[in-house]
């Protein structure tokens, strides 16, 4: 730790050593978060959590620390930079967890599913299979997958209005000799 010769210096305190470091580490690590150094106190704070020293407030400030990293990680993420919201939840160690229940895992599982969606609507609006294509466009989730998807949706779109205008036109073929008046037909139900 690059602050133990500062806090070592205040072991020559009689009792009263251990408030004293606390005290010097809270402040520290106060300092370090606001000057933007948020790894360094992060760990000052968990030393401070370790210690005899530390009180409830130390724990709701940790606290409170996390949640806005997992706020500013969520905003990187929605706005599609998902590898700076994946090195801000580092910061917390929720990057990655081995049973993949970290944010971080979660983050990439989002993305991962979108971008294959994409890439399937993609490939099935240029084979034509325009419904199959809707239907991969309409499980884009995430916001910055769905903007990226505009052209395809669009192109997916025109084909399916082409097909309903191609059925329009077999629909429209008029009265056909075995066609039944809808007068007759209905005084045949009744």
């Amino acid at each position: 730790l690059r602050y133990s010769e500062q806090l070592a210096a205040l072991s020559w305190l009689p009792g009263r050593a251990p408030l004293e470091m606390g005290r010097c580490r809270r402040q520290r690590a106060l300092q370090l978060w606001q000057q933007g150094h948020r790894q360094e106190a992060l760990n000052l704070q968990n030393q401070l959590l370790s210690s005899p020293a530390a009180f409830p407030r130390d724990r709701q400030r940790l606290m409170a620390w996390q949640q806005s990293l997992r706020q500013q990680a969520m905003e990187q993420f929605q706005r599609g930079q998902l590898e700076p919201a994946i090195q801000t939840l580092a910061l917390m160690g929720e990057d990655h967890r081995g049973d993949g229940t970290a944010l971080g895992d979660e983050f990439r599982q989002i993305w991962d599913r979108n971008r294959l969606q994409l890439e399937r609507a993609s490939r099935l609006s240029h084979k034509a299979r325009w419904w199959e294509a809707l239907d991969a466009l309409n499980r884009i989730d995430h916001p910055w997958w769905k903007t990226k998807s505009v052209a395809v949706r669009r192109r997916v779109n025109q084909g399916i209005e082409r097909l309903k205008g191609a059925e329009r036109e077999h629909d429209a073929h008029g009265q056909l000799p075995h066609t039944v008046p809808v007068a007759r037909l209905d005084a045949a139900v009744q």
